[in-house]
């Protein structure tokens, strides 16, 4: 995948494109909107807790393989997965969770390194860059 946003680039991020959120307890208190496959958005890494921008890849509800223990294909991508997830699950990506990408991924981590995210790991959503 070609990266369509730069390190010099700059951003705009909707910060409400999808609900009102707590900053202080890093969730949403009230949902409009959820994010839909190939959005831009900007998140919260779940593992460096560092903000990235991430393409939304998957989105709850859509259907998955199970080709590992842990491991799922969707899309022809396979992505690491918590087993005590697969274990609730039923081939389905749970509510509230979504598999993102990077556009770079030999220098960014992405859901492919750490599985699902949750809503509240997305922090808004990319309107503009230049």
């Amino acid at each position: 995948m070609t990266p369509a946003i730069f390190e010099k680039n700059w951003i705009v991020n909707h910060k409400f494109a999808y609900g009102l959120r707590i900053k202080k307890h890093q969730k949403y208190l009230l949902l409009w909107k959820t994010p839909q496959k190939n959005e831009m958005v900007l998140i919260k890494d779940p593992i460096t807790n560092k903000i990235a921008i991430k393409k939304i890849f998957a989105i709850p509800g859509e259907k998955f393989k199970q080709i590992e223990k842990n491991t799922i294909c969707i899309h022809d991508l396979n992505f690491k997965i918590d087993e005590n997830i697969l274990k609730k699950n039923t081939k389905k990506i749970p509510e509230d969770h979504y598999l993102v990408i990077g556009e770079n991924k030999q220098i960014s981590l992405d859901s492919r390194d750490y599985g699902f995210i949750k809503i509240d790991n997305i922090l808004g959503k990319i309107i503009y860059y230049f």
